[in-house]
């Protein structure tokens, strides 16, 4: 049977999984096959109590026997195996012993991306008892989809705008959206979820993603300006904002402290939470050369635009252009 990795939860609920004996789940991205194949194991470890084994596909290529001996095994107190087989292999007999099927355990094989014309996954997704899943990056709406699906499961509270935003900030990843929701539920404890919510959970890599532009922006660095907006002209634009707005108000602090005698260094190095190594230098050089004022301003212009983006139906993204390299 043919599937992708998006599609394993609703193809089980509508299946189950007592004809399977094996899978094979492969893809590009390591990450998104360890999430596939652990939603493939949990589901049979829910069905019954398994024992796992892992092994590389390398101790199993040239022994049959070792596979045939561990999936067949069944303890005294009649628990069975879940092999899972790392690592890409095309051994013709570990192909044919997968598919005569009759073992007691499971199989699962853990493999990088496999091309359309490659024999053991054309057996799989042909097969009656296993299952092919490949595991590639979904397009924006079904990471969408997957996001509201999470939020109203915890009943939880938000503006439509909030799934854009977290969309923007996570990877491509239903293991790690759905880890990073569980986290902003745990924060929320029942109250409606803001954009600021969100970007205090979620936003630390993008902070550093966006670095670049804050510094640019208020350096008055007009051609990185415009670049690096480019560059990131799908980010939702309330994380734009809020991560110029959280940098300026650190350059502040920073300010503050040099006012009360602290060498530029030694005022990052105090700051709460501490900043990125990676940003140390960068922003010592912002807070050594621009002025209060010029901060301050940029914050106003930001609220400004905030409220200018929710209220009025235009291209966020050029709004945002606009402010920021005309000022």
């Amino acid at each position: 049977m043919k599937l992708y990795n998006y599609q394993i939860d609703a193809w089980i609920k509508g299946n189950g999984l007592s004809h399977v004996q094996y899978a094979v789940v492969f893809g590009a991205d390591e990450g998104d096959v360890d999430y596939a194949s652990g939603i493939l194991l949990k589901k049979w470890l829910l069905q019954e109590d398994y024992d796992v084994l892992r092994l590389d596909a390398k101790e199993v290529k040239n022994d049959i026997g070792l596979l045939s001996s561990e999936v067949n095994n069944v303890s005294l107190f009649g628990q069975k195996k879940v092999v899972i087989i790392s690592g890409n292999t095309a051994a013709k007999e570990l192909i044919d012993f997968a598919q005569k099927g009759n073992y007691a355990g499971k199989i699962i094989f853990k493999m990088s991306d496999l091309k359309p014309h490659s024999h053991f996954r054309k057996i799989a997704e042909q097969s009656k008892i296993a299952l092919s899943i490949g595991c590639y990056k979904e397009d924006s709406r079904q990471i969408s989809q997957y996001i509201k699906n999470l939020l109203d499961a915890k009943k939880m509270v938000y503006d439509v705008q909030i799934i854009s935003c977290i969309a923007s900030i996570l990877p491509q990843n239903r293991g790690v959206i759905a880890s990073e929701i569980e986290k902003l539920y745990i924060y929320c404890n029942q109250a409606a979820v803001s954009v600021d919510d969100v970007i205090n959970i979620m936003s630390g890599q993008k902070d550093i993603v966006l670095d670049a532009l804050c510094v640019a922006v208020l350096m008055k660095d007009k051609k990185s300006v415009i670049k690096i907006l480019n560059e990131n002209s799908d980010e939702n634009f309330m994380l734009i904002i809020r991560v110029l707005q959280r940098y300026a108000f650190k350059v502040l602090s920073v300010k503050a402290k040099m006012q009360d005698g602290f060498d530029v260094m030694k005022a990052i190095e105090s700051l709460t939470p501490p900043v990125f190594f990676k940003q140390k230098e960068s922003l010592s050089q912002v807070a050594s050369k621009v002025v209060v004022k010029d901060v301050c301003d940029l914050i106003n212009e930001l609220l400004l635009l905030e409220k200018n983006c929710k209220l009025m139906n235009l291209d966020h993204h050029v709004m945002i252009s606009s402010m920021l390299i005309q000022r």
